[in-house]
């Protein structure tokens, strides 16, 4: 009996012992997600390292090792042989999750210790391909070995699952040298509008340019879109379409500066000119949103041409652009 109750007495102790760990653990945890999820590591987060048990348990709840939580803290702190031993110690507990190897590629990135950046970073991207993270470091380290051919291979692997991250990520890598952007890279750049909405994803429109014409001519544009702006605010049509068109020449993939270009000529009365832009953006860019078709539409009342008018109206409504419901109001109710 007493050997049965000292058993008990010491199975006891142990589980108040190991709820203690895990109590414990789940505060500092609590702390490190909160952390992470603001982007801010708090010093006093770190204060609890040197008392707190790392070791037991090893795993966060989210299955990151907990040492490899607490290396950012070190690496930030500019412990790098600190965060890097604890990321060795990780690779025993979960050495499937990639995310040691990630965060060993942002430090050897930052020591400029390109071996080790390849190594690591290869092996985070083999891994788990689709993780901005992995491919940003992976590209890095083609980029410091002037290496674009395996960049294009890269993205080949991930490219179908269509992640805006990783294409802005991919396009920015390429503009670190633009002599070396392949044609793989401008076919690729030429469809990224159709694939992700440039009002939704600009970021991704305007890198995708720069690779595809080149970053001085999209700059050259983009200045000449700005001196239109002004001109028309000021009511210089003349000024504006010019400027317009000359900005659409160096952007031929941007339907608004046509679109501009054309309102500034019906602007300026100038009809025939204003019809020349605004029917390329509806049959050749299509953007659908109503205010070429009923400009074209209001071109036409013009010229006196109804039938015209109601086709371009009926357009401008389908997209529901305001003052297209007048027009069929006013002119197509035969």
């Amino acid at each position: 009996m007493r050997i049965i109750k000292f058993f008990l007495i010491v199975l006891s102790a142990v589980s108040i012992y190991i709820h203690y760990l895990n109590n414990e653990s789940s505060e500092l945890q609590y702390l490190l997600y909160t952390d992470m999820s603001s982007g801010n590591y708090q010093e006093s987060s770190s204060e609890r390292f040197s008392f707190t048990n790392l070791d037991f348990p090893n795993l966060s709840l989210s299955v990151i090792p907990v040492k490899s939580i607490v290396a950012r803290y070190y690496f930030l702190g500019g412990q790098f042989n600190k965060a890097l031993e604890y990321l060795e110690d990780s690779d025993r507990v979960n050495p499937y999750l990639m995310f040691s190897e990630s965060l060993r590629s942002e430090v050897y990135e930052y020591l400029g210790i390109e071996d080790s950046l390849g190594f690591y970073a290869k092996k985070a991207f083999t891994g788990i391909p689709n993780n901005d993270k992995h491919f940003l470091f992976l590209s890095k380290y083609y980029v410091k070995k002037s290496d674009f051919k395996s960049l294009d291979s890269i993205f080949k692997i991930v490219k179908d699952r269509k992640n805006p991250r990783i294409w802005n990520i991919y396009f920015s890598s390429l503009l670190s040298n633009e002599s070396k952007i392949s044609d793989f890279a401008k076919q690729t750049a030429k469809s990224a509008t159709k694939l992700f909405a440039p009002e939704k994803y600009p970021e991704v429109e305007l890198v995708s340019k720069y690779v595809l014409y080149g970053t001085e001519r999209i700059n050259n544009s983009v200045d000449k879109d700005f001196y239109a702006k002004k001109a028309f605010s000021e009511k210089d049509y003349s000024s504006a379409s010019k400027l317009y068109v000359e900005a659409s020449e160096l952007n031929p993939t941007d339907y608004t500066l046509f679109e501009n270009a054309g309102v500034s000529y019906y602007m300026n009365k100038e009809y025939d000119k204003s019809l020349e832009f605004l029917t390329h953006v509806v049959d050749s860019m299509n953007p659908n949103t109503g205010k070429a078709e009923f400009i074209i539409s209001s071109i036409y009342i013009q010229k006196n041409d109804i039938t015209k008018v109601c086709e371009y109206a009926n357009l401008a409504a389908q997209a529901d652009y305001p003052g297209s419901y007048g027009i069929l109001a006013k002119y197509c109710q035969q």
